[in-house]
């Protein structure tokens, strides 16, 4: 079962009383559980819910038998100007994190040819990686003048995939979840992965997902219940704070902020549940820093609903089973690409011709090894 996301310093979901619980230790100077119960009238279980993450925050020492905790900050405020710091130091969001030992020799391959010398390390740490301006880079491919072609999750927002069986529209998923894997903290991005096909069973065990990779078609459902309950839960608390959007939130709250979360799904069929569900969250998620890739075969009205297409008008685009399927999905000649060649069509501007970037298998296992062993 999904558990609420976990917010950067906190073992958990933040308690919405965790602003009040540091007015308390504040204004008294001392923290216990039975303190916050009687000024917040909650019950112990919540009021050593609330210690333990504002020890995780940095507000409070560590216990230390029956001496009373030491309180690490002198004012409310103090706690978001020194996770401020922090972030700004060890969470940039344009390199690569420190703790992460990025494998040497990655090979990638370029449309249906491999080529020596291009690795995930090289695509990471290339300077139109670097130079980017947006957060969350997707790496598309290369066009006609072997230049890395590239977007960001914050530009397309949402994503659908499309591909015959033979497409290898998969391996693209790889590429994008690497490059995210080797930027981008559990503190920054979490995901969500839904695939009854097992194909991204190998990334099992990575810090970032706030699950095990969900295989079961009732979890699938259940995991976008979860998500929209927590896209309400943070419109909710933006709201509270006099914001908007995650951007507006994160920036005054620091290191107290939120990460965004990413959702990947295999979809072979779309029931009426996970239809409406994804139709609210491409609405109204993105404003919580909540976003969807999705991956089909098909692109008919039945294996791709027409709501799900409109609500979502970027696509990436490998080689379809015919005409009619590349007209259902509003990319035409889809049916007449070669292997390893890809359609980008943005939200806004015109489609682009793309070899395909892929990522061999064994470079995907070495990526996700090196991110388990990255907080050893």
């Amino acid at each position: 079962m999904l558990q609420p996301p976990i917010v950067p310093g906190l073992d958990g979901d933040q308690d919405q009383d965790f602003r009040k619980a540091v007015e308390v230790i504040v204004q008294y100077d001392r923290a216990s559980a039975g303190l916050l119960q009687r000024r917040l009238s909650i019950g112990y279980a919540r009021a050593a819910r609330l210690i333990d993450q504002l020890e995780s925050a940095g507000v409070l020492g560590p216990a230390d038998g029956a001496r009373p905790r030491e309180v690490l900050i002198r004012s409310v405020d103090e706690i978001l100007e020194k996770g401020g710091e922090t972030k700004d130091k060890q969470d940039d969001p344009f390199e690569v994190p420190t703790n992460y030992k990025v494998p040497k020799g990655l090979n990638l391959s370029k449309g249906d040819k491999i080529y020596q010398g291009e690795y995930i390390s090289d695509i990471v740490n290339s300077r139109v990686l670097k130079e980017t301006k947006v957060g969350f880079p997707l790496p598309l491919g290369f066009d006609e003048k072997g230049k890395l072609f590239m977007d960001s999750l914050l530009n397309v927002k949402n994503l659908i995939i499309a591909g015959n069986p033979l497409s290898q529209k998969e391996n693209i998923v790889d590429t994008f979840l690497l490059t995210l894997l080797l930027r981008y903290t559990p503190s920054q991005l979490r995901f969500v992965l839904n695939d009854p096909t097992h194909y991204l069973d190998l990334y099992n065990g990575i810090p970032h997902l706030l699950s095990p990779v969900i295989n079961e078609h009732s979890k699938v459902i259940s995991a976008f219940k979860w998500s929209l309950a927590e896209m309400d839960r943070r419109l909710k608390q933006f709201s509270q704070s006099g914001v908007r959007d995650i951007a507006s939130y994160n920036t005054m709250a620091g290191a107290l902020g939120l990460p965004h979360i990413l959702l990947i799904t295999f979809f072979n069929f779309f029931d009426i549940e996970t239809e409406d569900a994804l139709t609210m969250l491409s609405g109204q998620g993105v404003r919580a820093g909540i976003h969807n890739i999705i991956i089909v075969e098909r692109t008919n009205g039945k294996s791709l609903p027409a709501n799900i297409k409109s609500n979502i008008p970027a696509r990436v685009v490998f080689r379809l089973s015919s005409a009619g399927e590349s007209k259902a999905i509003d990319v035409s000649g889809a049916e007449k690409l070669e292997p390893g060649k890809l359609i980008y069509k943005p939200n806004f501007g015109t489609p682009e011709s793309l070899d395909a970037l892929f990522t061999p298998e064994i470079n995907v296992k070495e990526v996700v090894d090196a991110v388990k062993n990255s907080g050893k």
